[in-house]
């Protein structure tokens, strides 16, 4: 982990490093229970109904929809952050809280 901290992205690395740091925004997302049982639960049925080569693409291919619009979404939703400044906001909350624990 220490090792990979310290590579420099250029280019299209930039996109790997977006992507990562949206991971848990994606996880949030769509492990929401209400996500999860509007969407998710039980309408990937038609992926075992079909033969291992549809079931895996099928898999693969829900996997990577998912993760997409999930990433869409967290970034909407840093942008919205960054717009209203309450990324800003929660940063001084965050400090504010250090300086009380560390009291």
């Amino acid at each position: 982990l220490l090792l990979f901290s310290r590579i420099r992205w250029k280019g299209t690395g930039k996109w790997i490093l977006s992507l990562s740091a949206s991971a848990f925004g994606v996880y949030i997302i769509h492990s929401h229970v209400l996500l999860y049982e509007s969407l998710i639960a039980g309408n990937a049925k038609w992926i075992g109904e079909n033969g291992f080569v549809k079931c895996v693409v099928g898999f693969c291919g829900s996997v990577a929809g998912i993760y997409l619009l999930c990433w869409l979404a967290e970034g909407v939703r840093r942008l919205a952050f960054k717009w209203t400044r309450l990324d800003k906001l929660l940063e001084r909350i965050g400090d504010w809280c250090d300086r009380i624990v560390q009291l």
